[in-house]
């Protein structure tokens, strides 16, 4: 990372999910229960359910948001949203996250495993 642009942009991102994330979790808190970031590197947890995030990432890629589960502990959901994302693009797939939250409840329910 030697473009100074490109370091300011990881941090605009890393700061706009950071947020973005929180703001998520107070709002589906009955899935989604805790972020794990590291810059922009996240790991999302929906422990309510063994394999709660393999429903959350179905219902993102129902929404064109690709994330994927971890292999390690199926209750995390992997999601790496990049550098070069601009605020309009970060806003868009936090909107995306909100409309994929339905569809995850729905999931969990019919797998009939959900809390």
């Amino acid at each position: 990372l030697q473009r100074p642009e490109l370091v300011a942009n990881v941090g605009t991102v890393t700061e706009f999910m950071a947020q973005a994330m929180g703001e998520m979790l107070a709002r589906h808190g009955d899935i989604f229960t805790g972020v794990r970031q590291k810059g922009v590197i996240l790991g999302l947890e929906f422990s309510n359910h063994p394999e709660g995030a393999v429903f959350v990432s179905r219902a993102l890629y129902e929404q064109g948001v690709w994330a994927i589960f971890s292999s390690l502990d199926k209750r995390v959901l992997q999601w790496k949203p990049g550098v070069l994302l601009d605020r309009e693009t970060c806003q868009d797939i936090m909107n995306r996250f909100d409309a994929a939250m339905p569809r995850a409840r729905e999931l969990l329910h019919q797998a009939g495993k959900a809390n």
